[in-house]
């Protein structure tokens, strides 16, 4: 289904929509916001989402949560990454939200990426296949069955979903809060020459336990990290500008040319001019995505 039947179908009455996508290539949505709601499932691989400004890693077994007007953007590198996206409407929450009354509509009070037990893993697996099963024509305008697998794959969902705490640590000392420094010195100087074991130093770790912390808050590591944002910079720049790719590639951190052919043809499984071709025949929708 395409975005604007997609519309068509909120806009109607209807009551949700789900797709399945098995990325083989590399693939970016551009920010955009939804009528709707959504929840995405990843089943393999792993994916960057970033929402209202705060980038998120979303991997295997764990969902992401986007209510209506939230602008987000969603990056996939080519590794096999498997993922389940549902779209619902606000009637469907509601009746989804029965067991959990101290979550928000708006999910204001919750996180909106964590992972889900391994029980629920395998429910929300096998209710999102058999929403793929059934044919598009019988998508629902009332509430028949198919009304009801959506909603309990919902309430599957939202099952593990995390309260925020009502009260922030403060103490800067704290790990977690350490490292999410960390990751935002990284987002913010990502185009300098960054030296990891300089950074590892300047946090006051040795690199070995920098490195050990910044993959338990990432999922990945700090170099890994480095690269696939400069790429995904590179990408943004590339989307939104004319500039020539020897200057794309140094504007995000990039000195040596061949070093960022090299690791922009690894991530995307394309050379940074057969992407920069195929934007020229593409128009990116920046309202409604296609996540």
């Amino acid at each position: 289904m395409n975005n604007s039947k997609r519309r068509f179908l909120f806009q109607n009455g209807g009551y949700y929509h789900i797709f399945y996508r098995d990325v083989r290539v590399s693939a970016y949505e551009h920010p955009h916001t939804h009528s709707f709601w959504q929840c995405l499932f990843v089943k393999k691989g792993r994916i960057t989402q970033i929402q209202d400004g705060t980038k998120y890693y979303q991997v295997e077994g764990e969902v992401f949560l986007t209510p209506p007007g939230r602008e987000h953007s969603l990056y996939v590198f080519a590794n096999d990454t498997v993922y389940y996206c549902v779209s619902f409407s606000e009637a469907l929450l509601e009746d989804a939200l029965t067991p959990y009354p101290q979550i928000k509509k708006d999910f204001s009070n919750i996180k909106v990426n964590y992972c889900v037990s391994p029980q629920r893993l395998a429910l929300l697996d096998a209710s999102c296949a058999a929403l793929m099963k059934m044919p598009e024509s019988s998508i629902p305008f009332e509430k028949d069955y198919g009304y009801h697998i959506a909603c309990a794959t919902i309430i599957a969902a939202l099952a593990d979903a995390p309260l925020l705490s009502q009260r922030q640590p403060d103490d800067g000392n704290d790990p977690e809060n350490t490292m999410n420094a960390v990751v935002r010195y990284f987002e913010q100087f990502y185009f300098e020459n960054l030296n990891i074991e300089e950074i590892a130093e300047k946090f006051g770790f040795k690199r070995g336990t920098f490195c050990n912390r910044f993959i338990e808050r990432t999922g990945i590591s700090p170099k890994r990290y480095l690269t696939e944002k400069r790429i995904h910079e590179a990408m943004c720049l590339i989307d939104t500008t004319d500039l020539p790719l020897n200057k794309v590639a140094e504007q995000v951190g990039y000195n040596d040319f061949s070093t960022f052919y090299r690791n922009f043809l690894r991530m995307t499984q394309k050379t940074p001019s057969e992407y920069q071709a195929r934007l020229q025949h593409t128009k990116p929708e920046r309202t409604e995505g296609g996540d």
